[in-house]
């Protein structure tokens, strides 16, 4: 009978990554997967809810979604070695993005209403020419 790792197509093309390198891709998914987890949850905050922040979420899980896939054709062996730059160059622009995102959930739900001026009596005293 023929072992697993006894059949050429098992086997990775490119052989198997160091242990730092996997020690590293690992650390990145898992990075990059609690980023997108935070945006979809602050997108979801029952406090700021808008339908601006369910498109940021949406966007975010579709730019994730291609490098999730990169990934495991990567670990499969199907990628040559030089897609892991790529992949780390969309890893870090999917958590900048998603850093972006809830800095500006955060900052949109703290600062709704708190530019404008005190009205009284239905006018904007604040405003010279009313």
């Amino acid at each position: 009978m023929v072992g697993y790792h006894d059949d050429d197509a098992s086997v990775a093309l490119f052989g198997p990554d160091p242990k730092s390198v996997q020690r590293t891709n690992y650390i990145c998914a898992a990075v990059t997967v609690a980023a997108v987890t935070a945006t979809i949850a602050f997108a979801f905050t029952r406090d700021s809810l808008e339908i601006i922040h369910i498109f940021f979420a949406v966007g975010v899980v579709l730019v994730a979604i291609p490098e999730f896939v990169l990934v495991l054709w990567y670990r499969e062996g199907d990628l040559p070695p030089r897609f892991r730059y790529l992949i780390a160059y969309i890893t870090c622009s999917i958590v900048v993005l998603c850093i972006s995102s809830i800095v500006y959930f955060r900052r949109v739900h703290a600062t709704t209403h708190s530019h404008c001026p005190p009205c009284h009596n239905g006018t904007n005293t604040s405003v010279p020419w009313t």
